[in-house]
Formats: structure tokens, C-alpha cells, sequence
């Protein structure tokens, strides 16, 4: 019996379609699947690490539950037991000279690693980029409020408080909306805040964060090494922060941290289970941990000044030159010893014959080398200033310092200012290693480094001219009172 096709397709019913794409897409927009939240607790572990990293060291931390806690958890337990650390690895790569001694550590601290790459962006933002190097010279200075360590709690604290104050609200919700029978969301979202809290307060963050030296007095120098345009010298005055010592990777493991570990992850594995039990409401779930995960974002990668990691400085000049050489040997004749500290560094091949006699030449001698001959001849295109008048506040920190300290008016009413004046060529070193110390000469423009001289005269010469185009800042210490 042969059956045809059209006698065999009108045998069998068509089947009626319930859940169609549409209504399958329009059910899970409206409230998603819980299996998203828990996928999305698991990723972003570094976001929580380095948040964490950038906010501890205080009992208040301003980190919120987000997505991410999960895995993190697991890496810390890891990590208790392995190295012992709780700072992540150094994002930007660092190597902490101490210059009396002309040796360098490879940094292995992310906090150290985050104060160059602060400074970087805090100095480019007024410095001009056609220099092939950028020193800046700082001197520490003590903590007057407080003393080391002290950890701020400022406008980020604030922020994360209100952040959290907000994921509650959101969480609380559904609890309202249903007289108090979905008190899930609510319950999850406080106990994570709690375990984000408690994990945030362990003294382990503060003892990665603050060597045994506190009263350094030794010169550090801090760079990405050869091929960088960026230094940072730092005069330590007894009140610096051992940035040698705290650049090596010591194992801190303690068993407050381990035990904190493991109930971390047994807390958020509780969570991550309880997740699973969330069927209606789901987007307040995910508002919440969307919330707390921007949050952390931004707080993971916020630039903070050294003063907010214990390391307050005191800007004393900057040397920028098109030259790299060149600036070294800018910085040597202002700051003796730091310069020579660092030519091996960017220089590691045998030198030219004429820039070994110079670094060989006695101090007062370097004026008669050939190099500084061939420097005071070249006619190279001049570099802008590295600072204009309407970016001193943003040097500053945002706060211009009180006039009567800026300035000292003579009586004629002009303004007088103490700037830095480097030796002009032939006229020797009489250069005192502090630039922002206040000694003035009455003398002409070559007699000395520090002179009197009038607000315009300061504005129109904040730059010397050391040869083939380079400048050297000619700074005014006190507008710069402090490294934000």
C-alpha cells in the first residue's frame, strides 16, 4: 500500500508552539535567569584585588559587593598560602635606585608601582612632550597631622559609603514591594557587604604597604629604566618611606589571613548557592552588583597623590631636556650625585670620549669640557616652557598657596620672587644641592643660583637656557608647596 506524500503529511497534527523565540526572550528580559548573577559573581577578580589594594589600610574600607567576589576569594586563599601576599603584582614597571650607592631593586611592590604611574600622569598634564626626559627632584616631608602610617579617609570613603547605602536600598526593594516575603536579594546583598568589609580591614594591607623605615633619610630615584622619559628623585630628609626595603616581595602570610581566607570563600560559595534560589526580582540582583562593580572600576584605577599613600613631597624642580644626556648632566650640576647614579642605567655601552671627560671633570671644571662647549654652540629649536601661568594650579594640586607666602612685595610694589637660576656658562657652581632653599643674591644674572627677581622678570625667564634647545625649570618652590 503505497501512502504519498500529501496523504501522509495531512495524517500527522501540527504541534502547537508555546514558547516561541519571542516569548522565551521577552520572559528572561523581564526577569533573567539567576544562572547570569552567579556567572557574573565569578568574573573580574584583578578589578577586586587592586580595588581593594588602592582603599585598604584603615578599618573603613570602600569597597562594595560586586561581581568578581567569587573568584577572588579563591585567588586570595591561593595566595595566603603561596607567596602570602594580598597586593597584586606591580601593574607599572619600576626600578628604585638608591643613589648614594648607584645600586637599583626591580620593584615588586604595586605600591611603589602606582606612584610613578601617578606621577607620569600628574606631570603630564603641564609638562610639554617634546623632552626626551622628564626629572623631577622632590624632597619628603614629615606628616604633620598624623603620624606615619596613617591612612585618609577622604572623598573615596564617602563615595563607597554612599555606594553601599544605595545597593541596600535597591535590595530592599522587593522586600517592600511583597510585604517582606522577597528578602533574598536584601540578605544577599548585606551579608556580601559584610564580607567585602571584613576582608577589606585585615593589618595585613598595612603591613605591605609600610616598611619597618619610616625616617629614611637616603635619595631614592624611581624610573621604568632605559627608554622612559620619566624620573622621579626623591630626597628622603629623615621622614621617607624606605622605598628600597619596600620594594622587595616579602612573605606576610599570617594566620588571621588565612583563617579570613577560608571564610571568605566558604561565605561567598554560601552566596553563590544562595543565588541559584533567586526566581523573580532578578534585575534588582544585578542593578545591585552592576552598581558596586562600576564603583570598583573606578576606584581600582583612581590616581592618588604619594601623600595618600604616607609619602607626602615637596616639589623642588623639574629638568627637561631634548637631550637624555644632556639632562642627566642638568641634573648633576643641581642636585650633585643623582645624575651620576643613573648614567648607567640609560647609558650601559662605553660613553663618548668627550661626555667621559665631562662626568670625570672636577665640579667647577665641567664648564671647560668640551661637551658643555659643544651644548653652549648648538642652536637646537627651544623647548616651550615647562610650566604656564594659568597650569600653576594644577601643579598645586588644585590649591594655590597664600600670597603673602607666593610673593614679597618691594617698595615700589613690585613683586619679588625667589627662583631657581642655574650657573651661567664660565660662571663655576655655587649651586647649594636644595633649589628651594631661600638664599638670595643681590649680584647680576651670573653670580649666583637664587636671586630676587620681579613677578614679570619671573614669568618671562622660568625656563635657563643650558644649550641645544634644553631647559632646565627655573622653579618657585613655594607655588609648588606639595605633590598632590
Amino acid at each position: 500500500m503505497a501512502v504519498t506524500g500529501s496523504t501522509f503529511s495531512t495524517q500527522i497534527p501540527l504541534m502547537e508552539v508555546e514558547n516561541d523565540t519571542s516569548t522565551e526572550l521577552t520572559r528572561h528580559w523581564v526577569n533573567p535567569s539567576p544562572v547570569l548573577a552567579m556567572v557574573l559573581t565569578v568574573l573580574g577578580e584583578s578589578v577586586i584585588q587592586k580595588a581593594l589594594a588602592q582603599s585598604t589600610g584603615g578599618l573603613l574600607t570602600p569597597v562594595c559587593f560586586s561581581f568578581g567576589w567569587v573568584s577572588y576569594s579563591l585567588s586570595s586563599l591561593k595566595n595566603s598560602f603561596g607567596n602570602g601576599r594580598l597586593l597584586p603584582p606591580p601593574d607599572y614597571p619600576v626600578k628604585v635606585f638608591d643613589v648614594e650607592s648607584g645600586r637599583y631593586r626591580n620593584n615588586e611592590n604595586w605600591l611603589i608601582g602606582r606612584i610613578l604611574r601617578d606621577h607620569v600622569s600628574w606631570i603630564s598634564d603641564f609638562q610639554p612632550a617634546e623632552s626626551e626626559i622628564r626629572i623631577a627632584v622632590f624632597e619628603a616631608k614629615p606628616l604633620m597631622d598624623h603620624p606615619p602610617p596613617h591612612f585618609y579617609n577622604n572623598m573615596q570613603h564617602l563615595v563607597g559609603i554612599v555606594v553601599i547605602v544605595a545597593q541596600l536600598m535597591i535590595a530592599a526593594i522587593p522586600a517592600i514591594q511583597t510585604q517582606g516575603h522577597e528578602w533574598g536579594i536584601l540578605a544577599i546583598t548585606g551579608f556580601g557587604t559584610l564580607l567585602a568589609t571584613a576582608m577589606g580591614s585585615l593589618p595585613q594591607w598595612r603591613v605591605e604597604k609600610i616598611p619597618k623605615n619610616r625616617h629614611s633619610d637616603r635619595i631614592f630615584a624611581l624610573t621604568a629604566g632605559r627608554g622612559s622619559r620619566d624620573v622621579m628623585i626623591i630626597k628622603g630628609e629623615g621622614c621617607c618611606l624606605d622605598l628600597k626595603e619596600l620594594a622587595i616581595l616579602h612573605s606576610a602570610g599570617a594566620v588571621i589571613t588565612r583563617s579570613m581566607c577560608i571564610f571568605q570563600v566558604l561565605g561567598w560559595c554560601l552566596i553563590l548557592i544562595s543565588l541559584a534560589s533567586i526566581r523573580t526580582y532578578t534585575w534588582y540582583l544585578i542593578a545591585v552588583g552592576a552598581i558596586g562593580w562600576v564603583h570598583n572600576i573606578i576606584l581600582a584605577d583612581l590616581k592618588r597623590g604619594p601623600k595618600r599613600r604616607n609619602l607626602p613631597l615637596r616639589l623642588l624642580n623639574i629638568v627637561s631636556t631634548r637631550n637624555v644626556m644632556d639632562g642627566l648632566m642638568d641634573l648633576e650640576k643641581t642636585h650633585e650625585g643623582c645624575g651620576e647614579a643613573l648614567v648607567s642605567e640609560f647609558f650601559p655601552g662605553k660613553l663618548c670620549p668627550d661626555e667621559e671627560e665631562w662626568w670625570k671633570a672636577e665640579r667647577g671644571e665641567r664648564v671647560n669640557t668640551k661637551y658643555h662647549q659643544k651644548r653652549m654652540e648648538a642652536k637646537d629649536p627651544e623647548l616651550p616652557p615647562l610650566i604656564s601661568e594659568h597650569r600653576l594650579d594644577v601643579a598645586s594640586g588644585g590649591h594655590r598657596p597664600p600670597k603673602p607666602k607666593d610673593f614679597n612685595a618691594d617698595s615700589t610694589g613690585n613683586q619679588e620672587v625667589s627662583i631657581t637660576v642655574s650657573p651661567a656658562p664660565g660662571a663655576g657652581s655655587t649651586s647649594d644641592s636644595r633649589s628651594g632653599s631661600k638664599m638670595r643674591n643681590k649680584g647680576d644674572n651670573q653670580s649666583g643660583l637664587l636671586r630676587p627677581m620681579t613677578a614679570a622678570e619671573a614669568k618671562a625667564r622660568r625656563i635657563q637656557d643650558s644649550g641645544r634647545g634644553n631647559r632646565t625649570e627655573l622653579l618657585i618652590p613655594d607655588l609648588f608647596e606639595e605633590f598632590p
